[in-house]
């Protein structure tokens, strides 16, 4: 398809593809999840319905295309912090094309009780060198993130006001907040989220019926999960056996992305 592309046009590509990949699982992104829709089910949108099992290990790799994406989420341990007890989770994207990878790694404290995010550390590597790093700091009474940008000659702090006594999420402890839905016929969720440019915008999530899927991991009993953004659609495949890993993700935007679950490991 022409002339090769450059290593800087290879890096700009990996960059836009994983860019469009943080969209799908928001990893800079802070969830604002609002209520149920009037007149649909009213099951509390925050009581968590699944016990957490640690050690875990979830291992997503897209098919096809130029690039090789690898997203890794790992809930490693429980910690106590300041008499409260907090899940740490780890979570990374990476891209790789030819020779080169560029490479986003998360690294999250959320309380056990709720999920909720108190602090998320961003690093941002490319080719083995962090270029840049996001520390977010979580003030749920005060209604703040405080937002923390590092980057070689740069550094800039925002805070970000959300309204008081709303329940925040962080875009990895969605994921794990979407786990513990019970999803049925009629549930719809709807929140917000801060994206990457600060501005908040709404996010439908909606039951979509059930399906056996098969993937590398093996095969599942699956909850099919509609999601609604402003700049795409993504579908999330939920195992209906507990502790209900996501067993593939995909989004249909600017470009279209499938993660299949490859490696799955819990105690």
């Amino acid at each position: 398809m022409g002339s090769n592309p450059t290593p800087r046009t290879r890096v700009q590509k990996m960059r836009l593809s994983t860019t469009l990949m943080l969209m799908v699982l928001g990893v800079v992104a802070i969830t604002v999840v609002s209520f149920l829709i009037p007149g649909k089910e009213r099951s509390p949108p925050f009581e968590l319905k699944v016990r957490l099992v640690t050690p875990e290990r979830c291992v997503y790799e897209s098919s096809g295309g130029d690039s090789r994406v690898r997203v890794v989420m790992e809930l490693t341990s429980q910690v106590e912090l300041n008499g409260s007890m907090f899940y740490r989770i780890v979570g990374s994207i990476r891209e790789e094309e030819e020779e080169s990878f560029y490479m986003v790694r998360e690294e999250l404290l959320a309380s056990c009780n709720s999920l909720l995010p108190f602090m998320v550390n961003l690093t941002y590597i490319n080719n083995s060198i962090t270029v840049a790093k996001l520390n977010m700091t979580f003030s749920q009474e005060r209604g703040k993130v405080l937002i923390c940008f590092h980057r070689v000659g740069l550094e800039k702090a925002k805070t970000a006001c959300i309204e008081p006594g709303r329940k925040v999420y962080d875009s990895l402890s969605e994921l794990y907040f979407l786990r513990s839905i019970s999803w049925r016929e009629g549930v719809v969720v709807r929140f917000y989220y801060l994206a990457s440019d600060f501005k908040v915008e709404e996010v439908e999530a909606s039951f979509a019926g059930y399906e056996n899927l098969t993937v590398p991991a093996g095969s599942f009993s699956c909850v099919r999960v509609f999601i609604k953004t402003p700049k795409q659609e993504i579908w999330l495949w939920i195992s209906l056996a507990p502790p209900h890993p996501i067993v593939q993700i995909e989004s249909r935007g600017e470009e279209k992305t499938l993660l299949k679950l490859v490696e799955y490991r819990s105690s």
